[in-house]
């Protein structure tokens, strides 16, 4: 069985004769921002700011609003992908969700609330 990463599936999907038909067809000016983060402990905040600028900026969209993000943290707690951390595999991690927090806060957001499903 072949495995591959996140960044190795979206080249490959990029690549496809499939996306680049629902690439043409999609909005014009659509944009995508990819960065690697080789730790957690990168700063997060900093990559994602860089991410979010790449796309536009974030004050334009959450300045004086209430921001809704999606968590992904659904599946057993006890499941555990090659034995790593949720945070390291299908959860996300607490750093990121603090960084996003932490930019839409300085974005300018008026309230920000984390919500998720749970699981069972």
């Amino acid at each position: 069985m072949m495995t591959y990463t996140r960044r190795q599936w979206l080249q490959f999907m990029m690549a496809s004769p499939a996306w680049l038909g629902t690439a043409a067809s999609s909005k014009a000016g659509a944009r995508v921002a990819i960065a690697r983060c080789t730790s957690y402990e990168t700063d997060l905040a900093a990559v994602l700011a860089k991410m979010f600028d790449q796309l536009g900026g974030l004050d334009r969209l959450v300045r004086g609003r209430t921001v809704t993000v999606k968590l992904n943290m659904t599946g057993s707690p006890a499941l555990r992908l090659r034995g790593l951390p949720l945070g390291s595999t299908h959860y996300c991690h607490p750093r990121v969700v603090h960084a996003l927090v932490h930019l839409l806060g300085r974005a300018g957001a008026h309230r920000v609330r984390l919500v998720e499903s749970a699981y069972g």
